[in-house]
């Protein structure tokens, strides 16, 4: 009885509990540096019928702009955050015990390559332990984005899939919370997918390199993801807009482009697939990059897919 009393405990706790996980986008170190990142648009982008100077700013000004009433008492947050709560306990309930771990695909992925190619008595490359470890971390992030990338399209054009993936899509205004806002069965599939995706990559360098094999980490978080959430990621979901300009938007995802990708206008749908990285809409043809402030509005007025 008071193991399911402490298993249901967690479970309530758990969604507050984000802001001192660094694995969340809702920890609190990320956060602090996208309201910087957010302070830093609003001090220096133009401001309409001024002259540029910053005597058009104020602090008040700030607290308006970044926390507008308009957006964080919209009943659309709200959903939001009922969908963290909701989608997080199902995850702790649910998903993570019955979903395979990425132990067992790293390990039936390093017995798949013993049987096609042999066991090797020493590992097949020896590179400095430093190297490998800044190989596999690179490998884990671009490997791990571009399934992203791929499922996130799926969810797109398939149109079972999309039928879970418009929950995302229909909110009407955009916070950090946005991103829990996600149906069930999608929390399942990006679960999956990461354990496939970390599994498979880790069985590969076990194999070829032994077990030398770890990541590059930052508070127990892989150093590549973690320099992603610094940087703003949460401003992805907000209205707070922040182009990264045209060369740069081919390589990088900008917040500005995934606003584009939420966005209701039919010009916009089915592009930036990206999370991280704009190089696979970029190689696929899905990419758009952006330039000056578009007005755009977000919802489903209309479909988004054909």
């Amino acid at each position: 009885m008071s193991e399911y009393i402490e298993t249901i405990t967690n479970v309530l706790l758990n969604p507050f509990l984000s802001i001192v996980d660094p694995h969340s986008r809702l920890f609190i170190v990320y956060l602090i540096t996208s309201f910087f990142i957010a302070c830093l648009v609003y001090w220096f982008r133009p401001m309409a019928g001024s002259s540029g100077g910053k005597s058009a700013r104020s602090l008040a000004g700030m607290n308006r702009f970044i926390f507008p009433k308009r957006i964080w008492l919209h009943k659309s947050t709200a959903i939001d955050a009922m969908l963290l709560f909701f989608n997080g306990a199902l995850k702790s309930l649910i998903f993570v015990p019955v979903l395979v771990t990425s132990f067992t695909v790293g390990f039936y992925t390093v017995k798949g390559l013993r049987y096609m190619f042999g066991v090797a008595d020493m590992p097949i490359l020896i590179w400095p332990d430093e190297v490998v470890v800044v190989c596999y971390t690179l490998v884990l992030v671009l490997l791990a984005d571009l399934t992203r990338y791929f499922l996130h399209r799926l969810l797109h054009e398939i149109p079972f899939l999309w039928t879970l993936h418009k929950v995302h899509h229909s909110a009407e205004v955009m916070t950090p919370l946005t991103l829990y806002r996600t149906h069930p069965l999608e929390v399942m599939l990006s679960l999956l997918r990461d354990f496939l995706t970390i599994g498979f990559v880790s069985g590969v360098f076990f194999y070829v390199f032994g077990e030398s094999v770890d990541a590059m980490m930052v508070l127990g978080v892989n150093a590549g993801r973690f320099i992603f959430n610094l940087t703003g990621a949460n401003l992805r979901h907000s209205h707070v807009w922040l182009s990264y300009g045209r060369r740069l938007e081919k390589i990088l995802i900008s917040p500005a482009q995934h606003q584009i990708h939420h966005s209701d206008n039919p010009i916009h749908y089915n592009k930036n697939y990206g999370s991280q990285f704009a190089l696979w809409d970029w190689i696929f043809g899905t990419l758009y990059v952006t330039q000056n402030r578009e007005k755009i509005t977000f919802g489903l007025k209309t479909e988004l897919v054909n």
